[in-house]
């Protein structure tokens, strides 16, 4: 199942990952984020546990300058 279109997580993965320094975990769980999909179930697509994904998260959210998941969406174009 592809739960984000090419379009974003493409961008993501070519420019804002480089742009902004993420990693590719910080990539896959934005890729997630984006879609709307729970951080539980995003632990247990990637294999960690829930405390890790809120660790990305926060990361992210460091990296990107944002405070709220609604400004990581502005953002991202999500």
């Amino acid at each position: 199942v592809q739960i984000v279109g090419r379009r974003v997580t493409g961008e993501i993965q070519d420019g804002i990952a480089a742009q902004y320094g993420l990693s590719a975990a910080e990539v896959r769980v934005a890729t997630h984020l984006l879609a709307g999909v729970p951080l539980k179930q995003i632990a247990d697509v990637l294999g960690n546990s829930v405390n890790t994904i809120r660790v990305h998260r926060r990361n992210l959210y460091r990296k990107l300058g944002v405070n709220r998941h609604f400004d990581m969406l502005r953002l991202l174009g999500g």
